[in-house]
């Protein structure tokens, strides 16, 4: 992690003070992928797997604090999520009645999936609907 903000560091100031146009766009534009890179991170369910499978056993009290504010931060960044799309998201007494089940070969809007893509991003659609339904406490 201190490489990543190290990273995001220095391409903010190179934006900020390069005298060159070029640079200062170029480093912009470094920043936003090393936020994104970031974000991609802390949301990737192996890595956080990985880290709670470390055994601190005979971990020195420093290694303990790192490793469980890491799994903190981790927490926490899905937690925001969680709470983003639920902000996008209608309340249950909102939703339509829809006494069939739906179709999960139909995105959400309206195109049918032929594609693997297009899979993909329906299974997508239909995870998020459920974690939001199932997790509205978050």
């Amino acid at each position: 992690m201190c490489i990543r903000d190290r990273a995001g560091a220095q391409a903010g100031i190179l934006n900020s003070v390069a005298a060159d146009k070029a640079v200062r766009d170029q480093a912009q534009m470094e920043a936003q992928r090393v936020a994104m890179a970031g974000s991609a991170l802390s949301l990737n369910r192996a890595v956080y797997d990985a880290l709670v499978a470390i055994s601190l056993d005979g971990a020195s009290a420093a290694t303990k604090h790192y490793v469980g504010r890491t799994l903190l931060g981790y927490q926490m960044c899905i937690r925001d999520r969680i709470k983003t799309l639920m902000h996008d998201m209608p309340n249950v007494d909102q939703l339509p009645n829809r006494p069939a089940m739906p179709d999960v070969m139909t995105l959400d809007n309206g195109r049918k999936v032929k594609t693997l893509k297009q899979w993909n991003e329906r299974r997508t659609e239909m995870m998020r609907t459920c974690l939001l339904y199932t997790s509205r406490c978050v």
